[in-house]
């Protein structure tokens, strides 16, 4: 296991996946289904972690079907949902905890606003992802 880098260390955040465990999905919201479903085959069990952006907000959540996921939170919300980013594991434990390390992290940095959404700007969190070794 692995460290985080600098002021997430020192916060006791580390990053629980194993090098190989984990599979980078391309940082876009344009992203095709078609490599959503290639990048998730490496896994027999696979579970994302995603981060969506509608508006100012900020969703962080795990599912096994992020653009399904993205299409329900778009019913009733007046702004475009986007997918920014997608890390896929190798089951749901593993992107479980990871998700519940950056929610602690981001309610302790007061950026939470309810739920599992955050007053976070896009190149915050891509700090806090690399950190984490996720990008």
């Amino acid at each position: 296991m692995d460290p985080i880098i600098g002021f997430f260390g020192a916060l006791g955040l580390l990053a629980t996946v194993k090098r190989g465990k984990k599979h980078f999905s391309k940082s876009t919201t344009n992203r095709s289904l078609l490599s959503e479903s290639l990048s998730k085959t490496k896994f027999k069990n696979p579970t994302a972690l995603y981060v969506m952006k509608a508006g100012d907000a900020t969703k962080v959540g795990i599912s096994k079907s992020p653009e399904k996921r993205r299409k329900q939170l778009q019913t009733g919300n007046s702004n475009p949902v986007k997918i920014e980013k997608i890390v896929w594991f190798e089951n749901e434990p593993q992107a479980r905890k990871i998700e519940k390390r950056i929610h602690r992290y981001l309610k302790k940095e007061d950026k939470h606003c309810k739920g599992e959404w955050f007053d976070i700007e896009w190149k915050e969190m891509e700090i806090l992802l690399k950190n984490l070794d996720l990008i």
